[in-house]
């Protein structure tokens, strides 16, 4: 019996994302990884309030909201980039784009009807700047 993480781990890497199975299955062992020693005392740390964009940013995209919208968006559209074509199959690497970018419409970040899919190449070409619809 195969678990649901390693489920959706195999479909990820059979659309040609590896990087985001690897990440699915080291989350998955570390839930279960419980430290035997206790842990050493350390000194309590200010929460910093106000975290830098890059920061807000990396841990969006590590979200398990965002890679199961990341998913669908992939499934939807075919895994292919709907600017040029290419897939994962002809080595490149597949992004998911947000159509209207997430700075200037923050309400729309989860949107799947905000969500295209762009290889690596024609992503960057877009930037945040654009809200072409390749769709």
């Amino acid at each position: 019996m195969v678990s649901i993480v390693e489920q959706m781990a195999r479909s990820m890497e059979a659309h040609g994302l590896h990087d985001c199975a690897n990440d699915l299955r080291s989350q998955k062992k570390s839930i279960y990884k419980r430290p035997i020693a206790k842990p050493k005392k350390t000194k309590k740390r200010k929460k910093k309030k106000n975290l830098p964009a890059n920061n807000k940013s990396k841990s969006f995209y590590k979200s398990v909201e965002w890679r199961r919208l990341r998913y669908d968006a992939l499934v939807k559209h075919g895994g292919s980039c709907l600017a040029c074509g290419r897939s994962a199959k002809d080595g490149v690497i597949m992004n998911v784009d947000h159509i209207k970018p997430r700075a200037k419409y923050p309400e729309l970040a989860m949107d799947l009807n905000n969500l295209q899919v762009l290889c690596g190449g024609c992503n960057q070409g877009k930037g945040n700047r654009d809200e072409t619809d390749w769709r």
